[in-house]
């Protein structure tokens, strides 16, 4: 690679960077409109903030904004900002490779689509749709999506979104090796494009035609198509493609036996996606790197190389990917002499190989084509006698216009007059009300101000996170309060080898319950310092003495019915002893993938009128290093939610619990914080939800 093509690369990565500080400028002008817009408006400024934040890949941001779009767009029945928020939604989840969240997602929009008049937005849909299955590998899905795209095509009049179709179905016949029909549609692309002089797309086809040449074994036209792509990329600053053409030109440069050339191009594509954060393009580059190492005898440089792109690729759900890391793997083992290996590596090849392309799926893509030319004709005689029909039509109504356009006149003119009336009455009552409501809002506003600095010191006494953490080195934390303050609470200690965690949830929620909390929290830092035996039964007397005692509670004390479920784990990390307790709240252990429940006494803790002799006890076991606790309350289990608005319950939140179990602790709580979300859509949260979870 010369010094000029250095230079200039250095310089893109330049002008990327400002690109880049150009559309936070944007984006801080659409937050500033945000909070005094309303209706419609605001469904559309999140739904563009959102668009921001997903080309900048902050997927949790953008959710947050495509979430409040949709519910916005649902309260005041706005349809179009419906499809469109459920439409970027999927988008998102296929950026992260949730393929199956996105699938959801995408027929959700499709619904809202058929029952509006929004063709454009409908094919760009399917065109994404399509584009989901081709990441899967399920190319022959995405060609017969394609083609319903294509049935469309002639509602409308944006070439652009034509060529995007065209496109798609170019790439899955490129990896369906099809070379002359992916040719067919990146030429029908291609035209479009220079027709609109879209230069973006039109280096996207100059880019996929090189690749026909490549395969075709044309590899000086190839080159000339790439490096004419990768001049447009750098002239409009589009990162990613020129990454893509970067590898490109490795690729031709390899067969034109120049591998060393060919290496410093695909390490400069590896360095500009790193650079962008783009895990499944990373993949590519990662293939592509390795292969010419391992070309050049690096097999030690090689093997690591692939084996970090079939991690990525795992991770992405790319069949393709995957299928290529695999391939590369085996012959590296081979040539080292690792046959055991090589012969792994191959095994897997040839699985993920056969769940591609099957004779099957080219008889469906077939049959999708021949559909798709059979009805293009059909339409076209089809809109010949429409247009025959509406002509006839649009002269026998001509003369009606007229009439009816004189009788909305006068009746426009009538209605003004009424209106006028109207608002003269309403301008004086407003007036009334305008003042009442400001009073109501500044009472409102000293409450909740008054709210916010309670939990504010609702959460200085829970433990800090540093304190959690050197206690419990490996955990997480999900607490998510219904209302600003919260009835539930947790608290942990240590006193020798001996470490407490509680978590407790008091009789109801927002400030009734906060302050229950606060009760229970300081009867706890009294019993850790009084009591010489922490026993969780001993703890459990205490806690029930010291509500009962705080509360005044007795057989007449009617209007004092609080109390609160809670579990207690004792853990002694020299002789791998758990001893627990609760009233109410179970706990779950999972060891070996297997879920057990620690059922605790069903005493309540404070007011209770049919046992005056509770006991509680203590409970032991001995567990093994590296077993999993969960300690929660009831909030989790009793939200509703899913697809029939009905209770989670215990056992979906155990499987839930089950299915996360190969990830980190901290991976756990992203896992379950995005599943709640999820599964409540938009149904209210109806408790206070706390749940830890600690590795032994």
């Amino acid at each position: 690679m010369n010094c000029d093509f250095l230079k200039r690369f250095y310089l893109v990565l330049i002008i990327i960077i400002v690109s880049l500080a150009t559309k936070a400028t944007e984006l801080d002008s659409l937050l500033a409109l945000l909070p005094q817009a309303k209706d419609t408006q605001s469904s559309l400024i999140n739904l563009n903030i959102g668009k921001i934040y997903l080309k900048q890949r902050n997927f949790n941001s953008a959710l947050q904004h495509f979430n409040n779009s949709e519910e916005i767009s649902n309260k005041i029945n706005y349809p179009t900002g419906q499809a469109i928020s459920l439409h970027y939604i999927g988008k998102l989840y296929s950026r992260k490779s949730s393929f199956d969240t996105s699938e959801v997602y995408y027929k959700k929009a499709i619904s809202k689509f058929e029952k509006i008049n929004r063709p454009n937005s409908k094919i760009e849909l399917m065109n994404d749709y399509a584009i989901l299955y081709y990441y899967k590998g399920e190319y022959n899905r995405a060609i017969q999506i394609s083609f319903k795209a294509l049935a469309n095509v002639k509602k409308v009049s944006d070439q652009k979104l034509i060529s995007r179709v065209y496109n798609n179905l170019g790439n899955c016949y490129y990896f369906l090796n099809d070379f002359n029909n992916a040719l067919k549609y990146y030429n029908k692309a291609f035209e479009l494009e220079t027709k609109i002089a879209n230069k973006n797309s039109m280096a996207n086809c100059l880019g996929n035609i090189g690749l026909i040449n490549y395969e075709l074994g044309n590899y000086e036209a190839s080159l000339k198509n790439h490096t004419l792509s990768y001049d447009i990329q750098c002239e409009i600053k589009d990162t990613n493609e020129m990454a893509a053409s970067l590898i490109n030109i490795g690729l031709v440069y390899e067969k034109l036996n120049q591998p060393q050339k060919a290496l410093i191009y695909a390490k400069e594509s590896l360095k500009l996606r790193r650079l962008i954060n783009d895990d499944r393009r990373i993949a590519i580059s990662l293939i592509r790197v390795a292969s010419l190492e391992a070309f050049l005898h690096n097999y030690s440089v090689a093997k690591n190389l692939y084996e970090e792109a079939l991690q990525i690729a795992k991770a992405n759900g790319s069949i393709q990917y995957i299928l290529e890391a695999n391939e590369g793997l085996s012959d590296v083992y081979e040539k080292i002499g690792d046959f055991k290996n090589a012969l792994k590596f191959h095994q897997l090849y040839a699985i993920y190989k056969d769940s591609i392309y099957t004779e099957n799926s080219a008889k469906e893509i077939a049959e999708a084509q021949e559909k798709y030319e059979s009805e293009k004709k059909q339409k076209a005689l089809e809109i010949l006698k429409k247009d025959q029909i509406i002509n006839q039509i649009k002269l026998e109504k001509n003369k009606s216009y007229l009439y009816i356009t004189l009788f909305i006149i006068i009746s426009i003119v009538i209605l003004l007059l009424l209106l006028y009336k109207q608002f003269k009455l309403k301008q004086k009552s407003n007036t009334i009300l305008e003042s009442q409501n400001l009073l109501i809002t500044l009472q409102k506003k000293e409450i909740t101000d008054s709210i916010n600095y309670a939990s504010i010191i609702q959460r200085a006494m829970l433990p800090l996170n540093a304190e959690f953490i050197n206690l419990f080195p490996k955990n997480f934390i999900l607490y998510l309060p219904k209302d600003i303050v919260s009835g539930d609470f947790y608290w942990c200690g240590q006193r020798g080898n001996k470490k407490i965690i509680v978590v407790a949830d008091c009789t109801g929620h927002g400030v009734p319950g906060a302050m229950m909390s606060m009760v229970g929290n300081n009867i706890l830092n009294q019993a850790f310092n009084d009591l010489k035996d922490l026993t969780p039964s001993e703890l459990l007397h205490f806690l029930d003495k010291g509500i009962s005692a705080s509360l005044h509670q007795n057989e007449s004390a009617q209007n004092t019915k609080n109390s609160m479920d809670l579990s207690i784990c004792i853990i002694d990390e020299e002789s791998n002893q758990l001893l627990y307790g609760g009233s109410m709240n179970p706990i779950y252990l999972i060891k070996n993938k297997q879920l057990e429940i620690f059922k605790t006494d069903k005493v309540p803790i404070g007011y209770n009128y049919t046992n005056k002799n509770k006991v509680f006890n203590t409970y032991t076991y001995n567990f093994q290093k590296g077993e999993r606790i969960y300690l929660f309350t009831d909030g989790i289990p009793d939200q509703f939610g899913g697809d029939k608005g009905k209770k989670l319950m215990s056992k979906n939140f155990q499987q839930m619990l089950l299915q996360i179990q190969d990830y980190k602790m901290i991976e756990q709580h992203e896992k379950l914080n995005e599943f709640i979300q999820i599964w409540k859509r938009n149904y209210e949260q109806t408790d206070d939800m706390l749940l830890i979870g600690i590795e032994l």
